[in-house]
């Protein structure tokens, strides 16, 4: 089944949350998968790790679509994670997660959907995400 990134946080009256559609087949490590252009720029991400609950993933944000999870070609990125049972406090900015404070963003990032994340999960206890664009909430 599919999988989404989802912006878990009530929108404003009359707006909607993004949503972002995973493939439905679970990937491997290093796989880029495009998402077309976001609230503003063009958005890939490369898968980095994963559970059978979490996603850990570097997003790389451009001008254009054909930018493939390049960093080099980027105007901006960082490492972030998604989980089916936790809305996660989202950033953007160069090292945002570790100088922003809680609630100083209102985008938050939540899997939805069902079914494998990718391709080779690792135990909960083995697996690590050092996220660069997560805010650091309580329990993460």
């Amino acid at each position: 089944m599919n999988s989404y990134v989802l912006d878990c946080t009530p929108p404003p009256a009359g707006e909607r949350n993004l949503s972002t559609v995973m493939t439905d087949q679970p990937q491997e490590i290093g796989y880029c998968q495009n998402h077309g252009i976001g609230a503003a720029l063009y958005n890939s991400i490369e898968v980095i790790s994963c559970t059978d609950n979490c996603l850990c993933f570097n997003q790389v944000a451009a001008d254009t679509g054909d930018v493939n999870c390049d960093q080099s070609r980027a105007i901006g990125g960082g490492v972030k994670m998604t989980c089916f049972d936790k809305c996660l406090q989202d950033c953007n900015g160069f090292n945002c997660g570790a100088s922003m404070q809680p609630d100083s963003f209102i985008t938050r990032l939540q899997l939805t959907g069902e079914g494998p994340i990718c391709a080779s999960p690792v135990s909960e206890e083995d697996f690590v995400c050092e996220t660069t664009n997560m805010i650091k909430d309580e329990g993460m």
